[in-house]
């Protein structure tokens, strides 16, 4: 498959003022599927960047050979924002901005329906409110499986780590680093994919 870039402006809703720093994370989710159902499995592909001074964010093209594990096709990829301070968002493709190369049924070129537009994000007014909680919970599921696409999201998956971790009862694992918090929840099982995940993590996002 191939993927355009998608590119856009986050800012403040209520003052318009642009927003640094907002994660931003592209996610196609993998698929199992029968006649009769569909279940999302994992996830096939992820990506992720984050905001400038001006807003300005740009998820890269992926072009072929752009390599994936798993059914996909006919399911809406995401477009997932997340900043301290404000309700996450999560933006879906449709569907039927996906086409087909006419030379290979077999090439799927995935077009984002987001391109240029300026995506607005809530300040938070209610920190108990339950769509945090929902928004920064990990799933296994989705992103840490068996093809070490957690690799691609470490900026992302050690924010929402950080925001678990604040909502955490047990004192003990709120005092932990986070690159070991996370670790310890989800990645003891990924040193095929990196010999010391926690030292991954920390060296790709240097908050801690």
């Amino acid at each position: 498959m191939s993927i355009e870039t998608v590119h856009g402006t986050v800012v403040d809703s209520r003052s318009g003022e642009p927003l640094e720093g907002v994660l931003i994370m592209g996610y196609w989710p993998k698929m199992m599927t029968s006649p009769h159902w569909r279940a999302t499995v994992g996830a096939a592909h992820l990506a992720e960047t984050s905001s400038d001074a001006s807003g300005r964010f740009e998820i890269p093209a992926c072009k072929p050979p752009c390599k994936v594990d798993g059914f996909f096709a006919y399911y809406q990829p995401d477009i997932l924002f997340f900043k301290a301070g404000y309700y996450p968002k999560a933006l879906s493709n449709p569907i039927s901005e996906v086409h087909y190369d006419p030379r290979s049924s077999e090439h799927i070129l995935w077009r984002w329906g987001w391109n240029g537009k300026t995506i607005e994000l809530e300040p938070v007014s209610d920190e108990n409110d339950p769509r945090l909680e929902a928004a920064y919970s990990l799933s296994p599921r989705l992103y840490l499986n068996d093809n070490c696409n957690w690799m691609k999201i470490p900026k992302t998956l050690m924010f929402k780590a950080q925001q678990m971790q604040l909502r955490e009862r047990d004192k003990e694992k709120t005092a932990m680093p986070v690159s070991e918090y996370l670790t310890g929840l989800y990645l003891e099982k990924q040193k095929k994919c990196h010999p010391d995940p926690a030292s991954y993590l920390k060296e790709a996002v240097r908050y801690e």
